[in-house]
Order: structure tokens, then C-alpha cells, then sequence
């Protein structure tokens, strides 16, 4: 259920409720070769890089064959990871780009985390949460 929303295409504005809490989530598209996935994705401002569930490669078509293997450093010691970069879609934002996703094997969550590289560059984005906003306004529009 959403708290709030924009009908701008440049500026989007909501927070998701999940039992009771709200969380800064997106609707986003991952385009592979094979499929194209909806999913939400929570946005992370303290992820350096995007996690992803590798199940999310494997059903779209995201070849991992020759992905960077990367060990990311986790709370409990590191996380083995393929590094891919991968089209997705906002719709709602009226935005589409190509960034880096680290692909790993077992997430405690199946929600997709966006993290900055490659995504908070092409938004003024900030958290609202005694509103339970989330505002996703494009920088092409300045």
C-alpha cells in the first residue's frame, strides 16, 4: 500500500508497507535476454553497490558466465558474489539505465537492494520517514 504518490514523470514519492512497517521500495524492472522481471527493490543509501538474488539472473537471462567474482565484505564475514551490469526500468520515475548488480547465491531477503553506484547519481533522493516518503526526483529535469 502505498503512503504517498506523484503523477510527475520525473519525481517519484513512496514508501511500501510490509507488516506494519513502511520501507523505501520501488517498483523496478530488470531487463535479461530472456525475460524481463517486476519485482520491488529496496532502496539502500548504506550499500555501496546493488545486491540482487542470483535466482533474479537465472530466470531473466543475465549471463553470469563471465561476470567479475567478487567477495563483498558482510556483517558475519564476506559474501561470495557475480558482478553484472544490468538494464532496469522504473516506470513510474521515467527512468532507465544500465548499473552494476552483485549477484549473490543467498540473500536473507528476496527483495532486490539498490545501493548508489550507478543509481543515486541520476537522483536527488531523500527519505522522508516520519512521512513514510521516499522521493526519487530526477536530475535531467534540472
Amino acid at each position: 500500500t502505498p503512503s504517498n504518490s506523484s503523477a510527475a514523470s520525473d519525481v517519484y514519492k513512496r514508501q511500501v508497507k510490509i507488516r506494519g512497517r513502511f520501507y523505501p521500495l520501488i517498483p523496478i524492472t530488470v531487463h535479461g535476454l530472456k525475460n524481463s522481471i517486476h519485482t520491488y527493490a529496496l532502496i539502500n543509501s548504506s550499500s555501496i553497490i546493488s545486491l540482487f538474488p542470483k535466482a533474479i539472473a537465472e530466470v531473466s537471462g543475465v549471463d553470469l558466465s563471465y561476470a567479475e567474482e567478487v567477495y563483498l565484505p558482510s556483517v558475519d564475514g564476506y559474501v561470495k558474489t557475480k558482478i553484472a551490469t544490468i538494464q532496469i526500468t522504473i516506470e513510474h520515475a521515467n527512468f532507465s539505465a544500465k548499473i552494476p548488480v552483485a549477484f549473490v547465491e543467498h540473500m536473507e531477503s528476496s527483495l532486490p537492494i539498490i545501493g548508489r553506484q550507478g543509481f543515486f547519481k541520476h537522483f536527488e533522493i531523500v527519505f522522508r520517514d516520519q512521512k513514510h516518503e521516499l522521493e526519487l526526483r530526477s536530475l535531467r529535469s534540472r
